[in-house]
């Protein structure tokens, strides 16, 4: 077993430790093997999806679940009682279009320079392309949350 990454530590705190019991509703509900969701809380597989963490939030309402899956300066209140949709859609991809443009600019300017990319221009281009990774998993987040009945809305 691999040494559990802070994510895994999260998920086995929350799922085994202090809600035991819960992992094949928080399976069910993410739609996934039980096995699975033991091994995400074990590090034996790597970036645990944020499925896992929605469904492990609806399971447990646990806040430090509540926590890795709201943005600042928000909270979660179910659908039926949110007010419609926002532009939150339109935000968030606005977002994702920023970081893919950023990516775009980073790897011309370092395709530009010589022809070749080099070890500092791929650290560049590597966290322009975690920005986006980010930018996509809230994306992600938020259709994770609307499948399940909740709605995120600015608190």
């Amino acid at each position: 077993m691999r040494k559990r990454n802070d994510l895994s530590e999260i998920l086995y705190e929350v799922l085994i430790n202090t809600h035991r019991g819960c992992v094949a509703e928080v399976a069910m509900e993410a739609g996934m093997a039980e096995r699975t969701v033991y091994d995400y809380c074990q590090s034996n597989r790597a970036n645990p999806p944020v499925t896992i963490f929605v469904a492990g939030y609806l399971v447990t309402k646990d806040p430090r679940l509540e926590r890795l899956i709201t943005p600042a300066g928000y909270k979660l209140i179910p659908a039926d009682i949110a007010c419609p949709a926002t532009s939150d859609y339109e935000r968030e991809l606005g977002d994702v279009e920023m970081a893919v443009s950023g990516l775009r600019r980073e790897v011309r300017q370092a395709r530009d320079d010589d022809g070749v990319i080099d070890k500092r221009e791929l650290v560049d281009i590597q966290r322009r392309c975690n920005e986006v990774r980010e930018q996509l998993a809230e994306v992600e987040a938020l259709a994770a949350m609307e499948a399940k009945g909740m709605r995120v809305v600015k608190s």
